[in-house]
């Protein structure tokens, strides 16, 4: 568990210094919105350790405990996505919106592949 937790904090660390670098060296301003969502995979995935380690040794709850939380996972991106959309976006701003989307999209299969290795590794 403690490596699972500290490879997020890692892979977490790592994608928000990639943002800070590429917001200074490309002089780009980087919205709060992008942190916000690595922190939010941050928390996501810190939570499904976090519950997997309870049922470890239990094959059936295990199985049972990923599968629901992978669930909870993409139900609570979704939701982040619909939120950011009605809410917090510039409707004006298409590649902005695109640009964003993109990101979100690419952060969720860095941390799924991420994590998932993690996992299968412990296995």
């Amino acid at each position: 568990m403690k490596k699972s937790i500290t490879r997020n904090i890692l892979l977490s660390g790592f994608i928000s210094t990639l943002l800070v670098l590429t917001q200074v060296f490309l002089s780009v301003q980087i919205p709060t919105i992008y942190y916000v969502a690595v922190l939010f995979y941050f928390i996501t995935y810190l939570t499904q350790i976090l519950l997997i380690e309870f049922v470890k040794h239990n094959n059936h709850k295990f199985v049972l405990v990923y599968n629901l939380t992978t669930f909870l996972k993409m139900i609570l991106a979704l939701l982040f996505l619909i939120i950011y959309y009605l809410f917090l976006s510039d409707r004006n701003d298409v590649s902005g919106n695109m640009y964003f989307s993109i990101f979100f999209i690419t952060t969720y299969l860095i941390y799924l592949v991420f994590n998932l290795g993690s996992f299968l590794k412990q296995r």
